[in-house]
């Protein structure tokens, strides 16, 4: 059984890169030292360091220390004519538009599959979200 629950930190940065909206992300990793702006990564390397929340918990200015995350649903829901089909321990998830054909993702994690869907839509502008313009 795979017990992913939202996406990794590498496929938080991808999504972020490929311009997600962050206040779309409902899961958070905080780093939990003494010493809380260490960077992720060297946080990573001991588990007892990161944990993971969801967003309605977290309050405060944390965003010195906390890195997005998104779970299945957060992406899904993201993705107005997406369809999921579990079959044989393998999600698929197949997505189309009203304007193009449409596109296909498969994985053994629901997760995963939401991701590789997402990134797909984004690369090809099929999904946007709104820049600030800065004046």
């Amino acid at each position: 059984m795979n017990k992913k629950l939202c996406t990794s930190i590498e496929q938080s940065k991808k999504l972020l890169d490929l311009g997600i909206d962050i206040k779309t992300a409902d899961m958070y990793y905080l780093i939990r030292r003494d010493d809380c702006r260490v960077p992720l990564e060297e946080a990573l390397k001991n588990t007892n360091d990161v944990i993971l929340y969801p967003r309605e918990i977290l309050t405060g200015n944390l965003s010195d220390y906390r890195h997005p995350a998104w779970s299945f649903t957060a992406l899904f829901e993201m993705m107005p004519y997406a369809t999921i089909m579990n079959e044989d321990g393998n999600y698929f998830i197949s997505y189309r538009g009203h304007e193009w054909q449409g596109a296909f993702s498969r994985n053994s994690s629901a997760i995963d599959a939401a991701f590789t869907m997402m990134c797909h839509l984004l690369e090809n502008n099929y999904i946007t979200f709104k820049k600030k313009v800065v004046v």
